[in-house]
Formats: C-alpha cells, sequence, structure tokens
C-alpha cells in the first residue's frame, strides 16, 4: 500500500513539470517573476499534495517529488525539445536547476508539515498523561 502512495507522490513531481510545460505554451514571454511564481507554485502545490499522500513520512515524500521532478524534467526535454520557440540545447542545466528548485520548495513544505506521530498534541495527551503537558 505504501509504495503506491510512494508512486502517486512520484507521479505529482512528474505532473507538476508537465503542468508547466502547458502553462508555459499559453504565456508568449512571462517575466522573471511571473516564472518564478509558477515554477515555485508548482512545486510547492506537488510537495503539499506528496506530504498529504504520506503523512507519517513527509519526508520520504519530498523525496519522491522530487524524484519525479527531475525525471519529468527529462521527460520534457525529450517530448518538447522546441518550448516556446526556444531549443532547450541548455537541458543538462535546466534539469539540475529544476530539482535543486523543487528540492528546497518540497523539503520546506516538508520541514513545515513534520511527521504526524501517535499522540502529537490535542486534547487526548492531557488526558492520556493525568497531567498538564508543558
Amino acid at each position: 500500500m505504501e509504495e503506491d502512495v510512494s508512486l502517486f507522490a512520484f507521479l505529482t513531481g512528474v505532473g507538476s513539470v508537465f503542468l508547466l510545460t502547458v502553462l508555459s505554451t499559453f504565456i508568449e514571454k512571462p517575466s522573471a517573476l511571473t516564472a518564478f511564481m509558477l515554477v515555485s507554485g508548482s512545486y510547492i502545490g506537488a510537495g503539499v499534495i506528496g506530504c498529504r499522500l504520506i503523512p507519517q513520512h513527509p519526508y520520504r515524500a519530498a523525496r519522491m517529488v522530487v524524484g519525479g521532478v527531475c525525471i519529468g524534467t527529462v521527460l520534457s526535454v525529450i517530448f518538447f525539445p522546441k518550448l516556446g520557440g526556444y531549443e532547450r540545447n541548455l537541458f543538462p542545466v535546466e534539469i539540475v536547476v529544476h530539482t535543486l528548485w523543487a528540492a528546497m520548495c518540497c523539503f520546506l513544505v516538508a520541514a513545515l508539515v513534520g511527521p504526524k506521530r501517535k499522540g502529537d498534541g490535542g486534547s487526548n495527551q492531557r488526558e492520556q498523561s493525568g497531567r498538564d503537558p508543558e
């Protein structure tokens, strides 16, 4: 069951790259801020979805999403060698940049979400221990 969920987290990363590819065909020449917001939003969204799929292991989810982004970028370069009228002749740099960018976004989301453990916070903690949590 967990392998299936990990696969979905991986596919979320691949899907985020293809979402960016589709969106980039609709926007002729985006400004740097627009491109930054689109890419960051896509990778943060993929990180949130991945962490929601594997809430007990958010860092594993982040790794799977980042791996999906890396493979998705490779597939994007293979299937769409010309994007927006430009040749993608610096594709190794593109793969590294998108992978690192996704890693920053996804691991930030994983750090903010944190692992969900049994007994984390909530009113049941006081009832179980019989004293006030400090």
